[in-house]
């Protein structure tokens, strides 16, 4: 199977990741200052488990299209980090 360039970087569509039911489970629960040092750090503890098990497991490193998809996975939820960061910093500043 060959990856193309255009399927390892498609634009988010927020929509998709949400179902009614988690929808209506959010409204229940008012987002609190620590809810984002929670979420970086369960985001922090992935990003070192798939870095240290995944991209560094030999099958990963001897396949370019499995480790294109994993660094791929790597990158979304240092992003996913990154953006939870500056949340914190955007409501916490208020």
């Amino acid at each position: 199977m060959e990856l193309e360039e255009s399927n390892l970087n498609p634009e988010p569509d927020t929509q998709a990741y949400f179902n009614p039911d988690i929808e209506s489970m959010l409204k229940l629960e008012p987002i609190n200052p620590g809810h984002y040092l929670e979420l970086m750090d369960r985001l922090h503890v992935v990003l070192c488990t798939i870095n240290d098990h995944v991209f560094y497991h030999p099958l990963t490193l001897q396949n370019k299209e499995v480790a294109i998809l994993v660094e791929n996975a790597i990158e979304k939820l240092a992003e996913a980090y990154q953006l939870v960061g500056s949340l914190e910093e955007s409501n916490t500043s208020k």
